[in-house]
């Protein structure tokens, strides 16, 4: 460590990074970056998240960004990608939003069931390939400048239907005064993919509410819902939107375990023998008493 100050006072080395880097299929270019840990949110007082952008002039000084004191928040560059890349669509699409200073460029690899007719939007093609499984990739290179929103789409053959596939799955938990349904919904779409999903409910399917989804992946959301427990029946109604704004809806029920009330029901039967029992009882005590009495 001695060798090491020494050599840094001797060039009059100012500052000192340690980090490590990945392979980036991404960047053209090395991007150099000081990030902070739990870099999500805005911070409070000095402990400011995010990341610094820097790079390192000719002449050796460092020139930051948005400042030093200015970090770039991680949430202010984020894709959506919206259809599965596992070589089953006719079609690609994502949604990249870009509030950084910076423009950003990139490149998508995505992988296709066909490419006859292959064209694009919000990218340009740049090569496609067949793979050994009879698939295609095409790589798509994608410029975003700063504060601007994109929809980049890909497809083979034309989106003309609306998602061919949507379904739920629950999974259901009864308390004493409420019933709590955790709904998945699935919803698949042949080319360019599912955008949205939304989900409404009502008990009496007359007034609905709205469950807020979390997108999990390109093809599944989760929701919860909450309802009283003397609610037998859940009606249900989903909208699926493909990115080429093509909408299928979905309606259905949820059937709920009805409401179990253990009482213990005294029936007069049960009284009378009852009696009968504890008369005969005490018949049978005062025998046996004369019984010995008369033997005395």
């Amino acid at each position: 460590m001695a060798e090491i100050m020494e050599v840094l006072v001797r060039y009059n080395v100012t500052m000192v990074l340690s980090g490590h880097m990945h392979e980036n299929y991404v960047f053209e270019e090395p991007i150099l970056c000081v990030t902070n840990p739990n870099s999500y949110g805005h911070g409070v007082g000095r402990a400011l998240p995010g990341f610094r952008v820097f790079t390192i002039t000719p002449s050796g000084e460092v020139e930051w960004l948005k400042g030093l004191q200015n970090p770039i928040y991680l949430d202010e560059f984020d894709i959506t990608i919206f259809q599965a890349n596992d070589g089953e669509a006719k079609g690609f699409s994502a949604r990249i939003r870009n509030k950084l200073p910076m423009q950003i460029s990139g490149k998508f690899e995505v992988k296709l069931a066909t490419a006859d007719k292959l064209e694009s939007e919000g990218a340009s093609i740049q090569e496609v390939k067949r793979t050994r499984d009879g698939k295609y990739v095409v790589t798509l290179a994608v410029d975003v400048k700063p504060n601007q929103e994109k929809l980049v789409k890909l497809w083979s053959e034309e989106d003309v239907d609306p998602p061919h596939h949507v379904s739920i799955s629950t999974d259901i938990s009864y308390g004493a005064a409420a019933s709590i349904i955790w709904i998945n919904v699935t919803a698949r779409d042949e080319v360019l993919g599912v955008e949205n999903v939304t989900l409404k409910y009502s008990v009496d399917n007359k007034s609905w509410n709205s469950v807020q989804l979390l997108r999990l992946n390109e093809t599944l959301f989760s929701g919860r819902l909450q309802v009283p427990r003397d609610v037998s029946t859940v009606y249900y109604t989903i909208e699926a939107v493909d990115a080429g704004g093509k909408v299928r809806v979905e309606h259905g029920k949820i059937k709920l375990m009805a409401e179990e009330v253990e009482r213990e029901e005294i029936g007069p039967s049960y009284v009378k023998w009852k009696l009968v029992a504890i008369l005969a009882l005490v018949l049978i005590i005062l025998i046996v008493t004369i019984t010995r009495l008369v033997k005395k």
